[in-house]
């Protein structure tokens, strides 16, 4: 059963996101110290070094060797069909669109499972939870956040290529009042451009140099060295701290904060959990709105901190410890799975659908799939299901970490790489606003606009996600972790100093970037009612709902079955927002889906506890 422990854990996991999100929220909307030139900076300090750092981190401490690679299995079957579902919407529905099928992917299948997932779990199946949680963020990590990298990667060069491709013709001389009749590019010169982005992405490596180092250490059962481990701590321990300090200074810049059977022991562990994550947005949210610490250029530097900087570390860190070989692999299947079909209903909205989108395909992927387990999952899943759940949990959030922010981070990068193209070399920010989508808006201008190649794409994709540490934090999380398993190595503590010194204020700065996020708007709900309850919508109903269809597919049952449905609809992935932000693409929805989500969650897990336990 859960208790007020339990509850108060989660409370206590959650609570330092909301104070970093508070002062990033304050230091542009109440004391402008920040302006947008400087939360950008900040949002890309966290999304290029410490989400890198703290990935690795994370990955490498995984054990390959004891995985749950059932549930592993059920966790990117979840996903694929999530991502099939949102391919044929944005191909076939007619308002549907690859913009929105990142984002949508995100909603669906991105968790936050270390924050909510490992303490939720733990008080509900303390025996099964975290270890799944751990294995599913680890290969979230590794697998689909570089997939959504490498489609925003495709989707910003192909933008960019169209943009080079028309003025061009405007140099020769060319009427250029429509866009209608330029030359599509070529799908291999736009993934020239997305791979080049994404050599260039310390995100895209952080994930790989994880589990591998976590097979060798966990095969030959040695650790990562000190020097190497202190290294990668000072950066990763700065992670969720800045990224929510990033949300925070963003919100502040918006016009509105909404942009876009249980004991009292148990809940009071989640209050405690989720309370800190609120202090840091509420910090955040004041030093713009209030005390006027952070301008605009500020909150946009302390973002670009957060994304490029401390959530590299944060991921690297978080990866690094996960053990690849004691994973649930059958869980993790379940959970992809899941995923999958979100985005292959998303993507069938996207393409079908009067009212389907790209750009929103990708937010609402990340609404659907995109959790916050380790504030609220792990201490609420201990009280439930015991420390199994808090395992599940954790793998959960491994598993984010690896593959679905990777897809993310790459679809990304794909789409503002299409941006950039479309706009040639100039710096105006590609306004895709005339879509009909959502916002119902027209979507004629764009459906006219050149497309760059494939390579060329692909090429410029990948540069930028080359030069982005989030690439690599995966990747050498991964790395160590499987390394640090298999041959039981610790990582050198000079190196883990390094890495923790900025990943453990990656929650904090991240609160706070948000704070400072809400804090630049003009409402309170930024994106409006309808976004935010159809944000809620995804987070809470179609993410579960994939999850129990894959699971039963898989042949998940007992506890196990139960903690995949419950992670599933944790809260809001910060990293999400911390994408968004730095992409330019619904970040106000994000923010939204990340505040009000943990706020609301506390009561929805525990509705479907009482369900799933009534149910068996």
């Amino acid at each position: 059963m859960i208790g007020w422990a339990d509850i108060y854990k989660v409370v206590e996991a959650m609570a330092p996101l909301y104070v970093a999100l508070g002062l990033g929220y304050g230091s542009v909307k109440w004391w402008h110290k920040l302006n947008a030139e400087h939360c950008d900076a900040i949002n890309r300090l966290n999304y290029f070094f410490v989400l890198p750092f703290f990935t690795f981190d994370f990955i490498s401490q995984v054990n390959p060797y004891k995985m749950n690679y059932l549930f592993i299995c059920g966790d990117f079957i979840a996903k694929a069909i999530i991502g099939f579902v949102l391919t044929l919407w944005a191909n076939f529905y007619s308002k549907g669109n690859f913009s929105w099928s990142i984002t949508s992917f995100s909603f669906c299948s991105l968790t936050n499972a270390l924050v909510m997932g490992i303490p939720v779990l733990h008080a509900m199946s303390p025996q099964v939870g975290v270890d799944l949680v751990i294995q599913s963020l680890a290969i979230q990590f590794l697998i689909w956040s570089i997939i959504i990298q490498f489609m925003m990667e495709l989707r910003n060069a192909k933008n960019e290529i169209m943009a080079c491709d028309d003025a061009n013709q405007d140099l020769e001389g060319h009427n250029n009042a429509t866009f209608s009749g330029t030359k599509t590019p070529s799908l291999g010169s736009v993934m020239k451009v997305v791979w080049t982005k994404l050599s260039r992405n310390p995100n895209f490596y952080a994930c790989f140099l994880g589990i591998m180092w976590s097979l060798i250490a966990d095969r030959w059962h040695f650790g990562l060295p000190n020097i190497v481990k202190e290294c990668i701590s000072i950066m990763s321990k700065a992670g969720s701290g800045i990224g929510m300090f990033t949300i925070g200074v963003f919100v502040a810049m918006q016009q509105k904060i909404l942009a876009g059977g249980t004991g009292w022991e148990d809940v009071y562990k989640v209050v405690v959990a989720m309370a800190p994550l609120y202090v840091s947005l509420i910090l955040g949210y004041a030093s713009v709105k209030w005390w006027r610490i952070f301008t605009h250029d500020h909150c946009d530097a302390i973002n670009r901190l957060v994304c490029y900087f401390t959530l590299p570390l944060f991921t690297f860190e978080f990866t690094a410890h996960v053990d690849p070989f004691e994973m649930n692999y059958k869980f993790l299947g379940a959970d992809a799975i899941s995923k999958v079909i979100i985005v292959v209903v998303l993507a069938f909205w996207a393409k079908c659908s009067s009212e389907g989108s790209y750009r929103w395909s990708i937010t609402s992927f990340s609404l659907s799939t995109l959790t916050n387990s380790l504030v609220v999952g792990v201490p609420l899943m201990k009280s439930m299901y015991g420390d199994e759940a808090v395992h599940l949990v954790v793998q959960g959030s491994v598993t984010q970490a690896i593959v679905w922010l990777t897809i993310l981070l790459f679809v990304l990068e794909v789409r503002r790489t299409r941006t950039d193209f479309a706009l040639g070399d100039t710096n105006i920010i590609f306004d895709e606003t005339n879509e009909s989508d959502l916002e119902g808006n027209n979507a004629k201008v764009i459906a006219s606009i050149t497309r760059p190649s494939f390579w060329c794409l692909t090429r410029k994709v990948w540069l930028k996600l080359a030069t982005n540490p989030n690439s690599y934090a995966c990747i050498f999380g991964l790395t160590w972790a499987l390394v640090s398993n298999r041959w039981h190595i610790r990582m050198p503590s000079i190196i883990e100093g390094s890495i923790l010194i900025m990943s453990r204020a990656g929650t904090g700065t991240a609160m706070f970037s948000m704070g400072m996020f809400m804090a630049l708007q003009e409402k309170l709900i930024a994106c409006g009612a309808t976004l935010t309850v159809f944000g809620m919508a995804l987070r809470f109903i179609a993410g579960p709902v994939a999850m129990a269809i894959a699971s039963i597919a898989i042949g998940l049952h007992g506890d196990v079955l139960r903690v995949a449905i419950i992670q599933a609809a944790l809260p809001q992935s910060i990293t999400s927002f911390i994408f968004a932000k730095e992409y330019g693409l619904h970040a106000e929805v994000l923010s939204t889906a990340v505040i009000f989500g943990m706020l609301v969650s506390l009561p929805v897990l525990v509705g479907y506890y009482a369900i799933l336990e009534f149910l068996h």
